[in-house]
């Protein structure tokens, strides 16, 4: 699943796209432990799952099997489930009721205008599915009597073997599309919407425009701003307290559990999404602004008894490191409880008052004086700054903002909804606490259920069958064979305009997460900081440090990264190399130790020419500097260097004088050194400290400003099939370990800082190092070398901009002896310039790699490269991913829709939702969309019924059908005898199709039959007819277009050539 996600793609927008979508929910629904089923089917666990996990309802699966499916699955078997085709007509429910509003006649009961701002519905929508469910069945549009044989006939023309059959739901259909009891009921248009819509009277087609959650408007509590005390308003367009009244008794009590629903950031379950956000920034600075530095200790002052050796082994230090590597274990722990409870006493706290039954009033003052709490005494009490810091006044003013939502809240819980109505302004101010990003969310189902259908219809093309015959079989034709128009979707443009203009809630339905969007606020925090404590830094180099404390600090750090024994070791031989020319200086300049003036000449000569190094001690024992001479001169190895001195000092030399000032000889040749490294001018450190201070920036501000853009473009991708999910054998592992996108805010966070970071410090040194005297000669060498094989590329791109015109076209080569001399010689000279080339390769990988940590949206890594057996080396897409899919599972506009239809169903019971009328609308469906019968899971058991059914329904032989069958296409005609009999008629009859009337109505029954007869003969041979239906889209994709006419005519010959 983990494509290469850009931001800007071309997204298909399709009947196609909306059948990848479909697959896409059905996969974020099922529940099922291993794999997700690929017939995209919904089980009572399933339901289950989403209502507690999206609403908190509790609720057993042999209630939902006794209710939901029964009544909206088509079935009451425990076996029963609820298929794609179903959970379709579940979707279209309130586009069904609004058809049945607009179509049906004025003096219909069923009649009405839609209410204002309700989205309407395709225009002619039930008309026009009606006509095809006329014309396959029954050869014309004509109304027909309604009854068990027709409703039998179209059950069978549309596969459906075993409804087909069924007696009694035949009956209830009927008096379902026959309300009034008439005795020769029609099948017409009012008939067809009483079917529809007769046993879903209970929904309020003016959700759609409410600023309500899915709970209000199904269990209508107080919410409801149009519920009023008189009764001047008509009942059927306005809900009345008498209405909610009369709503309640057909009702059935729906058990509830708490869900914490002020810090629901997985399901959204909170009244104000800005107040979480802001809160949850809000804690996050305050805690590194005040308290992270106390939850911090140095573990090296935790092992007073040890001390580090920083220059010995491992094994030297073993008591230090284990005893650090404990306290550092406390240490951790601490900070993470300590960190784990302040995140729950100021969210947790800090949110009260903040979900979306709330009804409380005190609740939104209880969380406002938490976060009085959490930042006004951090504030005051600050005895470094006093407020002045960027942290601290980031913190006060983020804490302000949430205050004044908690007051938002505190207003919409106090007043009653019908107050705020009779204020606009007000209900401007107070629109993020009234609800209505959901009324958004709300709207964009039913833009994106319309879209569905405008797509099925473009699909379906003219009213006319076509060659084909059939609706049925000419919508499955040019499915197979349509492709998919595209259009330009994501960017960072795309993606700002449509969030400012709140199209892509309203719109497109993407829910972006509270986690998500308070990580990306701190993402701008954390650019700020960056930008701010860069600039900071700069003028403390630049201003506040003279170049004696610079050279100081430098020379200190010198000091401490050398090793401090190699400088003693470094006296020690000087003074070895001093003691040694003493010795033969003794013993062959002044005399033999064995004369007796010897040590007294020694010494004269030695004070004659003292300048205090060497001072004479006329009391010392002169006598050991024989013993010195003799045992330096005769073996140097009989005597250390520490002998050498203790001879020397005993005979009266000044040795800690000499060792001093070889120390500071050494000392002074260091300090050379660091100024011959020291940067000579001022320009070398501040043009790196800008660049890098500007590089941090601008990348953290790329990953700030590209999060929100990313994360659209990879919702609409798995929404479109572009990243598949359903049919994608991988998609399991974001359906396991849920709680790993409790990383995701600090890791956001953390991201974004240390990747500045790392990309402004790596372009900084660059940059120092081509400035800087002690490296300027070697840049200066490679910038010679890079302009040289530039150079050389060049004229390298020029030559092979020649040979691939003249030598290649695509894949071939136009004169082969020719390119493979070119190729040869080519390949060889690149040999010598692919050093330059890695060495640029390798630069933009490092940025790139630093660049990406903070890009937790997008693998950094190809697919399957970065695993090792079953470990991940970067799996914070993988997690970014769950979190996505996770909000997905509750917060689709279709998920939403279907989760409505579960609560109306388990509301109302008996009173919403039948199996007649979902079969009406599951006949909807059909007719609409004949593509989704492949994921009807009864169609699998009846797939020669299905295929008589079609023949029995067309005028044609079916001649440019192809059936799949076992290694190959098998043309239908191929099996049909030529001397079948009466197929000349037939034939005749098919030419002709324009002008059948109903005189000919026998003769094409009598060949009907025929063709149902070879149909079967054809099916005994195979072995097993299952996928049929399946490749038959692919079979039939060379057929000529569904919506040609054949009305042109032809000679005899090619109408007998006709394929």
């Amino acid at each position: 699943l983990q494509h290469k996600m850009t931001i800007h793609f071309e997204r298909p927008i399709g009947a196609s796209a909306d059948l990848h979508e479909l697959e896409y929910i059905s996969a974020l629904h099922q529940t099922c432990p291993k794999q997700v089923r690929k017939n995209g089917s919904i089980t009572a666990a399933d339901i289950r799952m989403l209502l507690t996990s999206r609403y908190g309802v509790v609720v057993d699966e042999d209630t939902i099997k006794t209710t939901v499916m029964s009544g909206l699955g088509g079935g009451d078997s425990e076996e029963e489930i609820v298929d794609l085709m179903e959970v379709v007509s579940l979707l279209l429910i309130p586009t069904i009721l609004k058809c049945s509003r607009v179509e049906t006649d004025k003096k219909s009961p069923l009649s009405g205008p839609l209410p204002e701002g309700v989205l309407p519905p395709e225009p002619d929508l039930m008309k026009r599915i009606l006509k095809m469910i006329l014309e396959d069945v029954t050869g014309d549009a004509i109304p027909k009597r309604l009854d068990k044989e027709l409703i039998a006939r179209i059950f069978e023309a549309f596969g459906e073997m075993d409804l087909s059959r069924d007696e009694e739901l035949h009956e209830k259909m009927i008096e379902a599309a026959n309300p009034s009891g008439c005795k020769n009921p029609v099948l017409d248009l009012e008939a067809f919407a009483n079917g529809l819509v007769q046993d879903i009277q209970e929904y309020d087609l003016k959700n759609e425009i409410r600023s309500t959650t899915n709970f209000d408007d199904v269990l209508l509590t107080r919410n409801m701003s149009e519920i009023v005390d008189d009764q001047v308003v008509e009942p059927s367009r306005e809900l009345t307290v008498e209405d909610v009244k009369e709503k309640n008794k057909r009702a059935t009590p729906l058990s509830m559990e708490r869900t914490a629903q002020a810090v629901d950031s997985t399901s959204g379950n909170y009244r104000n999404k800005y107040l979480l956000i802001m809160l949850v920034s809000t804690v996050i600075i305050t805690y590194f602004a005040y308290w992270y530095h106390r939850t911090l200790f140095d573990t090296s002052e935790m092992c007073p008894e040890y001390v580090y050796d920083y220059y010995s082994p491992w094994t030297t230090n073993t008591g230090t490191i284990a005893c650090e590597i404990f306290f550092s274990i406390l240490s951790w722990l601490g900070t993470f409880f300590v960190f784990s409870l302040f995140g729950l006493f100021f969210v947790g706290l800090g949110s009260v008052g903040n979900g979306v039954s709330n009804t409380r009033v005190w609740a939104p003052l209880v969380g406002l004086f938490i976060v009085v709490l959490l930042v006004v005494p951090a504030y005051l009490g600050s005895e470094n700054v006093r407020g002045k810091g960027l942290l601290d006044t980031a913190s006060l003013l983020m804490g302000i903002v949430v205050m004044l939502l908690h007051g938002f809240n505190f207003i919409v819980v106090f007043l009653r909804p019908q107050t705020i109505e009779k204020y606009p302004r007000l209900k401007r101010i107070l629109r993020s606490s009234r609800l209505a990003d959901r009324q958004d969310m709300k709207r964009a189902g039913q833009v994106k259920t319309n879209r569905m259908v405008k797509n099925a219809l473009e699909i379906r093309g003219s009213s006319d069958r076509g060659i084909l015959g059939s609706h049925f079989a000419c919508g499955l034709h040019n499915f197979a064979a349509n492709i998919d128009p595209v259009e330009q979707f994501g960017g960072f443009r795309w993606t700002w305009r449509k969030l400012m203009d709140n199209s892509i809630v309203d719109t497109y339905g993407v829910w972006f997460s509270d986690r998500l969007l308070s990580g990306n606020i701190c993402q701008y925090i954390v650019s700020i900081y960056v930008l701010l404590a860069g600039i900071q830094f700069s003028l403390y180099v630049l201003e506040e440090y003279s170049k004696d404390d610079a050279k100081s600090y430098v020379h200190d750090v010198t000091q401490f990264i050398f090793d401090p024994e190699s400088n003693q070791e470094m006296v020690e031989l000087f003074l070895a190399n001093f003691t040694g020319l003493l010795a033969n200086y003794l013993g062959n300049d002044v005399g033999n130790c064995s004369e007796a003036d010897f040590p007294i000449d020694a010494v004269e000569t030695f004070c004659n020419y003292s300048s205090g190094i060497y001072s004479c001690d006329q009391n010392a024992t002169i006598d050991y500097l024989c013993s010195f001479s003799n045992g330096v001169t005769a073996d140097q190895s009989q005597l250390d260097v520490s002998q050498q001195l203790a001879l020397l000092a005993a005979s009266g030399f000044n040795v800690s004088a000499l060792e001093e000032a070889i120390e500071l000889s050494l000392e002074e040749a260091g300090n050379a050194s660091v100024d011959s490294l020291y940067p000579s001018s001022e320009y070398m450190i501040r043009i790196p400290l800008i660049i890098g201070t500007a590089t941090a920036f601008l990348t953290s501000v790329y990953l700030a400003v590209t999060f929100l853009p990313s994360t659209t473009s990879t919702i609409l991708r798995l929404r479109c099939g572009q990243i598949p999910t359903m049919a994608n054998e991988e998609f399991n592992k974001y359906r396991c370990a849920p709680d790993q996108v409790s990383v995701i805010l600090g890791s956001m966070f953390w991201g974004c800082f240390l990747s500045s970071i790392l990309v402004g410090g790596f372009v900084g040194v660059l940059v120092f190092i081509s400035l800087w005297q002690a490296t300027v000669y070697f840049i200066a060498r490679v910038i010679a070398l890079f302009i040289g094989v530039l150079a050389v590329a060049l004229i390298r791109l020029c030559m092979l901009t020649v040979c691939r015109i003249t030598l290649y076209r695509g894949m071939y080569r136009e004169r082969p002896a020719a390119a493979n001399i070119s190729l040869v010689a080519l390949e060889w000279a690149n040999f010598s310039l692919s050093v330059g080339f890695i060495l640029v390769r390798m630069i933009k990988i490092i940025i790139a790699a630093c660049m990406f940590i903070g890009r937790i949206d997008t693998p950094l890594l190809a697919p399957k490269v970065g695993k090792i057996g079953g470990l991940e080396l970067d799996n914070y897409p993988t997690i970014f991913m769950k979190d996505l899919l996770q909000h997905e599972a509750h917060r689709h506009p279709y998920l939403d829709t279907l989760s409505v239809m579960y609560l109306y169903k388990l509301r109302y019971r008996d009173s919403f939702g039948s199996k007649a009328g979902s079969s009406w609308r599951l006949l909807f469906v059909y007719a609409l969309m004949p593509w989704m019968h492949k994921y009807r899971i009864q169609v699998e058991n009846d797939m020669g019924f299905l295929l008589q059914g079609i023949v029995e329904t067309t005028r044609t032989r079916l001649s440019c059908v192809g059936f799949a069958i076992s290694d190959g296409l098998v043309e239908l005609d191929d099996e049909i005898p030529e001397s079948s009999e009466g197929g000349d008629d037939g034939s005749k009859i098919f030419r002709k199709e324009a002008s059948v009337t109903k005189s000919n109505c026998t003769h094409l029954e009598k060949e009907n039959q025929e063709l149902r007869n070879q149909v079967a003969l054809l099916m005994k041979k195979q072995e097993t007819l299952t996928e049929t239906i399946r490749t038959l889209e692919g079979a039939i994709g060379s057929t000529p277009d569904c919506e040609s006419k054949d009305t042109e005519e032809e000679s005899g010959d090619e109408k007998e050539q006709r394929p």
